[in-house]
């Protein structure tokens, strides 16, 4: 055969094959509105049989797929509207309806009112008192699962543009790149969910698709985003007081806005959901609950960025709607609609993730396998679907601009991906300004995937006593491979002592290998300075303010000559460990700058912690020692997600336990030679709407260490600055003098922290708009060479103006040897310093 009937040959099969795909699906298509025909978004569509189903779009429109050409009686549902059966023939098929919907007739005169109760009342008695009974009816499915993310850019003011040419250039530049006004994100997801209670869930994504992205993996997850009403509280960035929770009256008022029989006979009561408290972590909305069974037939609920403290969010949406399954006699959840609206500076943008639910099967056989610590996994073909399987797996049909989105920023990906455009795009991030020489510079190849990163100089500049200025800066050359998800980097760093006069160089290679237990190696080794506390509690740059305009040089350091190579790695789910072997040679140093603006009569201290006065004794001879440490971390019960070429853990709720040893050996003196074991155990602990609870108990012993140096000892995270550093460094102590506790025997230490979120203020009237959280904290610190110490503080979280709600404040006081001290901290409740650090 030759090519050219070879070819017709295919091409004919193929016709073939898709004329018979026709025949084994059909197509039923339409729009939705009411009486005034207006479209009517949200509305569940689906066979009476629930085997298939779909959701109209913000514009009423759907699409539904049918694999089987027969008969069907399509339901069309949707709270507040009767629902309404439509009897297809499949000699009809394909079809195209125009469906009217007509309002519920929602009355008061079902109800009897008693004067002296509000009929809404006994309802939600009784939903709460049948509330645990009905979230237990279903013990165990599976479903498939489709979602839609759609993040819009609505404003974006251009004041700082001069000219409205300007405006118009930025505008087209904006949208050249796919980040113009409309929309900025879309992606969808198709995924298998098995279920079984209490709590087993295991996710499959089958299919994902990001717009302008053909390796983009959705965020959508169906694991993540249950928001099940029937649970004390439903997390919305933090936990939100279900309607029907065990304490809703103390937070909530209630009104009977109506009752109506949907077209099945069950009566069902619409009820206004009213905050008590305006600032609480409370929805207002309605919520719909059925007669004699209390279960939810819908909810139409909303909640305020203020409520969960997102400042920039107006408001938050939440639409479920449920079916009737007669097989289980229990309402099942058929699609949800999370709608978000951010404002900010005139910048506004909104956020919608509609979900559908479908194919339930409520007695899957279950094996050992099925639930496992393994919840959600990427299927290795899941960026391979073409559009005829979103086409026939698309629950939600497409709007229009969102049609027009796929088909702009796809080609607008093709552009991307062009060397031309890459090549471009290098070149102008690759442009050295006076800022990033500041900051940190980063010269990039984007094809050959490597980068150059120059520290900035502003980041590595600090004093101290000991080097006067310092300017310390770096260069690493990064290798990457993105499709493996490994890399290898290599770099040096200089530090120049512009009083002491010194130059100190070091270097590090860091390899991370092509493996799911995220391992990596690195060699250093060089010439530094290192602080006596090697947990590093004393920041440079606060340092340098303390001592430049205060004459408080609490920072003390060393001279430090190291080779050092340590592993990381996960050696199975749940068990991780930290290796490393390091030489080193410790040299003290002495004072070599008094410089201050201070106007203060203080003298400096010196670098001596136990002799501040003492500008000439040795505290230590030189000396060196080999260290071998290697320290397991368990997390029990290590939950995790697979993704095609990296494995994500996800955060415990059970403690997390560490333990370790550590020798030091080889020492230039036999007596500073030691062993030393240390663990700890740590856990944050989920309250709900009462808040977080996180404690830190740490705990060690020395061996044969009697005469160790002094830098070998342990030391204690201390604080002596108005600045708390519980958000870095959670093991730290507000008052702690740095370096009047240190141990060469047994040591323990207990932090906790509770935070009570809005639980305790937001019910105190006026002070609840203050939209501050209540902090409770105490440290207890014990040693083999000291008495008990001692410290307790009460604080607030989320202070701030606006959005920037990102500061605590906190009172504390400590107890030692029959002496108090107290001071008020100000702190930050993200840690900024991880952020200058990262890789």
């Amino acid at each position: 055969m030759n090519n050219e009937n070879h070819y017709s040959m295919k091409n004919l099969i193929a016709i073939l094959v898709l004329l018979f795909s026709f025949q084994l699906s059909a197509q039923i298509t339409g729009i939705v509105t009411n009486k005034n025909n207006e479209p009517l978004p949200y509305v569940n569509i689906y066979t009476a049989d629930e085997k298939y189903g779909t959701t109209t779009t913000d514009e009423g429109y759907f699409n539904l797929n049918i694999p089987e050409n027969r008969d069907y009686t399509l339901v069309f549902q949707f709270i507040g509207f009767k629902k309404q059966e439509i009897k297809i023939s499949k000699n009809e098929l394909p079809i195209k309806l125009k469906v009217k919907m007509e309002e519920q007739n929602v009355s008061l005169k079902e109800v009897v009112i008693n004067s002296k109760e509000n009929p809404a009342i006994r309802i939600i008695k009784n939903a709460i008192k049948n509330r645990k009974k009905n979230s237990k009816k279903i013990k165990k499915y599976t479903l498939e699962y489709y979602s839609k993310s759609v993040f819009r850019l609505n404003s974006l003011p251009l004041s700082f543009l001069e000219k409205p040419e300007d405006s118009t250039r930025f505008h087209k530049t904006m949208d050249s790149i796919g980040l113009g006004l409309g929309i900025i994100y879309l992606s969808e997801t198709v995924s298998d969910v098995s279920y079984q209670a209490p709590g087993k869930i295991k996710e499959v994504m089958k299919a994902t698709k990001v717009s302008g992205d053909n390796k983009g993996i959705s965020f959508n997850r169906a694991s993540v985003k249950q928001f099940n009403f029937y649970k004390n509280s439903v997390e919305i960035m933090k936990p939100i007081i279900s309607p029907i929770a065990s304490n809703a009256f103390a937070n909530y008022k209630y009104k009977l806005a109506g009752t109506f029989y949907d077209k099945d006979g069950f009566l069902v009561n619409k009820i206004e959901v009213i905050p008590r408290r305006k600032n609480d972590p409370v929805f207002f909305g309605y919520i719909y609950i059925l007669e004699d069974s209390w279960s939810i037939y819908g909810v139409d609920l909303n909640v305020t960025g203020k409520s969960i403290q997102m400042e920039f969010a107006d408001l938050v949406n939440i639409k479920q709607n449920f079916s009737f399954n007669e097989k289980e006699n229990h309402w099942i959840r058929k699609s949800s609609f999370i709608n978000f609206d951010f404002s900010y500076i005139g910048i506004k943008f909104d956020a919608k993730i509609s979900e559908a639910f479908k194919n339930y099967d409520f007695n899957p056989n279950f094996d050992k396998k099925t639930f496992t610590n393994e919840v959600f996994r990427v299927e290795e073909t899941a960026l391979d679907k073409d559009s005829t399987y979103w086409k026939n797996n698309r629950q939600i049909a497409l709007e229009q601009e969102q049609i027009e989105d796929y088909r702009k920023k796809d080609s607008i990906q093709k552009l991307k991906s062009s060397k031309k455009y890459i090549d471009s795009l290098d070149r102008e991030n690759n442009k050295l300004t006076m800022m990033k020489a500041y900051m940190g510079y980063t010269y990039q190849n984007t094809p050959k995937n490597w980068k150059l990163q120059v520290d900035g100089l502003l980041v590595g500049s600090s004093f101290n006593t000991v080097q006067g200025f310092n300017l310390t800066t770096g260069l690493t050359y990064k290798k990457l491979n993105p499709e493996e998800d490994t890399y290898y980097k290599i770099g040096g760093k200089v530090m120049q002592d512009f009083s002491g006069g010194r130059t100190r160089f070091r270097g590090n290679f860091t390899k991370k290998f092509k493996s799911l237990a995220n391992s990596k190696l690195t060699l250093e080794g060089g010439n530094t300075v290192t602080q006596f506390n090697q947990e590093q509690p004393i920041l440079p740059g606060l340092n340098s303010i303390y001592s430049v305009y205060f004459k408080r040089n609490y920072l003390k350091i060393y001279d430090n000559t190291f080779a050092k190579i340590k592993y990381s790695g996960e050696l199975f789910n749940g068990l991780n460990i930290k290796s490393s072997l390091l030489y080193t040679r410790r040299k003290q140093l002495f004072n070599t700058s008094s410089l201050n603006w201070s106007k203060s009569d203080r003298k400096y201290t010196s670098n001596n912690p136990w002799a501040p006065g003492d500008f000439t004794s040795t505290l230590f001879d030189t000396n060196s020692i080999f260290k071998f440490n290697t320290e397991f971390t368990i997390n029990f019960g290590q939950k995790y997600m697979m993704y095609p070429n990296k494995k994500v853990n996800l955060p415990t709720k059970f403690p997390v336990l560490k333990v370790g040893y550590e020798k030091g050996f080889g020492a230039s003196k036999k007596e500073y030679e030691y062993d030393k074991i240390f663990t700890s155990l740590n856990q944050t602990i989920l309250l709900g709407n009462k808040g977080k609870f996180k404690y830190e108990a740490r705990a060690g012993k020395f061996f044969n260490a009697e005469n160790i140096s002094v830098l070998d000892y342990q030391y204690f995270n201390g604080n002596e600055t108005i600045f708390s550093q519980k958000t870095r460094l959670f093991n730290s102590f507000n008052l702690l003098p740095y370096y009047d506790f240190i141990s060469n025997s047994e040591y323990a230490s207990i932090h906790v922290r509770h935070d009570f979120k809005s639980y305790i203020l937001g019910k105190i009237p006026l002070i609840n708009k203050l939209n501050f959280n209540l902090v409770v904290g105490g440290d207890v610190l014990f040693t083999k060479e000291n008495k008990p110490y001692a410290e307790y503080s009460i604080g607030l979280s989320n202070v701030g103006i606006g959005i920037f709600r990102v500061f605590t404040v906190d009172y504390s006081r400590s107890f030692f040897n029959g002496q108090t001290r107290d001071k008020f901290l100000v702190g930050l409740s993200i840690d900024l310093n991880s952020y200058l650090t990262k890789e």
